[in-house]
């Protein structure tokens, strides 16, 4: 509306000085007209310089009025053009509007429907949401549900545990202070055993002592009575062989000597006895002959081969009835030997290096002897510790003569 307003206003502004011209009447040409109509046919009425100039301003004027009016329909063609324009413009304006109003409504149209499909996929989305929370805090609530059972299985199990652990306790303090009542009560028994077995041992050993001084007494006595006969003989012969002496005589170059009268001298009778009062020589090879009579001090004849181990009387198997009392010296896990054929030994882990403290298998005091034995624990066998081994048996000779014995290793204390 303002455009037109505009338009209507430039298009009167222009108009104005044209209608403003047509106003003033043309007078000049007539007026030369009538005159030269007056002035009669044939006759021609001088021009004036009035008239030029009045013909010329006419002219001018005509040609102004022309420009003027040409501008006039120039103007009024330019305000339709621009009118035409601004209708134009004010329809394409009522069309943009129209477009941007039905835009509008399209938009609001589409966000209405937009914003009820985004509220209708919120709610949606909240009732998922909300299913799958109501899901979840149900899961929750089996999953709860089942650690609380598996947490009371536990503390079940748990408690069942901690009870049978401390019933398994009780049994076995109630078995370690049984075995430690046990072993304090063998501990005295041992004790007991060994006091009276050393009692037992010490009598025997002041027996044995007796006899063998009253054996040594009498062998004396016997000795000596044997001695004194045998001087005897000896003298009663040597005065037989001087009467039958032939008389000395010089031999001379040439002659034969006579000969000599030959004596059998009857050799000593062997001071070794045999059985006790029956004064008969012992011709079975013992022990004693054996080692050439070393025994009786500790020694010992070493054996280079099995062959030489053979020829030892105790190179048999055999189980020995009594303790050997010892002292060990050391314990290890090899020892080499030369083994009795069926000896009847287990494969012991153990050798224990000994010294006898009391005779053992006729061996005497102070020999060395080795103890195959399957457990050193028993006794304990440890260095320095005096013990008697019980069920022994005859496992062979070392090279260096030490006699080898086996057995399981049950031994206890002594005092030497």
């Amino acid at each position: 509306m303002k455009n037109r307003l505009l338009v209507a206003s430039l298009s009167l502004a222009l108009a104005a000085p044209a209608f403003a011209q047509e106003e003033v009447p043309d007078v000049a040409g007539p007026k030369s007209a009538a005159k030269d109509e007056e002035a009669g046919p044939g006759r021609r009425k001088a021009i004036t310089k009035d008239d030029r100039s009045a013909a010329l301003k006419a002219e001018e004027e005509k040609k102004k009025r022309e420009e003027e009016e040409k501008k006039r329909i120039e103007a009024e063609k330019k305000l339709a053009e621009m009118e035409a324009k601004a209708k134009a413009a004010e329809e394409a304006a009522a069309k943009m509007k129209a477009d941007a109003e039905a835009k509008e409504k399209l938009a609001a149209e589409e966000k209405k429907r937009k914003d009820a499909e985004d509220l209708a996929n919120k709610q949606k989305a909240q009732e998922a949401e909300a299913k799958r929370l109501a899901e979840e805090e149900k899961a929750r609530k089996i999953e709860e549900k089942k650690l609380a059972e598996e947490k009371k299985k536990l503390d079940a199990e748990e408690k069942k545990r901690l009870a049978e652990e401390e019933k398994a306790k009780r049994a076995e303090e109630k078995r370690l202070a049984e075995e430690e009542r046990k072993r304090k009560a063998d501990d005295a028994r041992a004790a007991k055993d060994a006091e009276f077995a050393a009692k037992r041992q010490a009598a025997e050993d002041e027996k044995q002592r007796k006899e063998e001084e009253k054996r040594a007494a009498e062998d004396a006595k016997r000795l000596d009575a044997e001695q004194k006969k045998e001087a005897a003989r000896l003298a009663a012969e040597a005065a037989k062989n001087q009467q039958n002496e032939p008389s000395r005589r010089v031999v001379k170059g040439g002659e034969t000597p006579p000969p000599a009268n030959t004596v059998a001298t009857t050799p000593p009778a062997n001071t070794n006895s045999g059985s006790a009062g029956t004064g008969t020589t012992a011709t079975a090879t013992s022990a004693n002959s054996y080692l050439g009579g070393k025994a009786a001090v500790g020694g010992l004849v070493p054996a280079a081969s099995a062959e030489e181990a053979k020829k030892d009387p105790r190179f048999t198997a055999g189980a020995m009835v009594e303790d050997a009392r010892v002292k060990v010296v050391s314990v290890a896990e090899k020892y080499p030997y030369y083994g009795i054929a069926n000896n009847g030994c287990t494969s012991g882990r153990s050798f224990v290096t000994a010294e006898l403290i009391a005779p053992f298998d006729g061996l005497p005091v102070g020999v060395p002897v080795v103890l195959r034995i399957e457990d050193p624990n028993l006794g304990p066998a440890r260095a320095g510790s005096f013990l008697a081994f019980s069920g022994l048996r005859r496992a062979g000779k070392a090279p260096d003569g030490t006699f080898v014995y086996c057995g399981k290793g049950t031994a206890f204390p002594v005092r030497r």
